[in-house]
């Protein structure tokens, strides 16, 4: 079942949770893992990304990803959006997990549908280094600016690495979480009977 998300809920959650009254909705995707959303409000020039979580999500999912942008927004100059406002509890009055964050402005270098719109193609060489020089002091900062960690799993706020939204977890090493991915994988192609014309070769293959 899709998300059945309307602007009039987000004037509700928007008046209610950031006291601002929305001026412009557009909802930019919509499916079943979630629903994002493009807002501007009244008397405000910052601009708004609702993102509504749908079903799999649970609160552990939820707030690892408002971590996760927290954090590297308080150690890195990445250019990352500010959580605004969030519920990580479905028993809301929306019945929905959600996040508002701020909108963070550009262009995308390249559109999957139509290459005579991309950017990189037209820019000087001087340009792309210019870019790839940015891009890689962005990953040095991810790199030495956020502790590591000797697990695999969801982040929280306070730097603990916990079990995923499936509860497994956490993992020593990247052998034993692709492992139990694949587990999942294979749990679900047995049991689902859409996957029944499909199944044995898959299974083969994975074997």
């Amino acid at each position: 079942e899709r998300i059945k998300f309307t602007r009039q809920h987000a004037e509700k959650l928007f008046q209610r949770h950031l006291n601002k009254k929305i001026s412009w909705y557009e909802s930019i995707e919509e499916g079943l893992n979630n629903l994002l959303a493009f807002v501007d409000c009244e008397n405000d020039s910052q601009r708004y990304v609702l993102k509504v979580c749908g079903d799999s999500w649970e609160r552990i999912k939820t707030e690892g990803e408002v971590s996760a942008m927290t954090f590297v927004r308080e150690r890195t100059t990445l250019p990352t959006p500010q959580v605004i406002a969030y519920s990580s509890d479905k028993k809301n009055e929306f019945g929905r997990e959600w996040i508002v964050m701020t909108r963070t402005e550009g262009k995308s270098l390249r559109t999957s549908f139509n290459h005579e719109d991309d950017i990189w193609p037209k820019l000087s060489l001087e340009e792309r280094k210019s870019i790839i020089d940015q891009l890689v002091g962005y990953v040095k900062q991810l790199h030495t600016r956020i502790p590591s960690s000797s697990l695999i799993g969801s982040y929280t706020r306070d730097g603990q690495v916990i079990h995923d939204n499936c509860h497994k977890g956490p993992w020593k090493n990247y052998r034993e979480y692709f492992y139990d991915q694949l587990d999942e994988k294979i749990k679900t192609l047995k049991g689902e009977k859409v996957f029944e014309p499909v199944r044995d070769d898959v299974l083969a293959a994975i074997k």
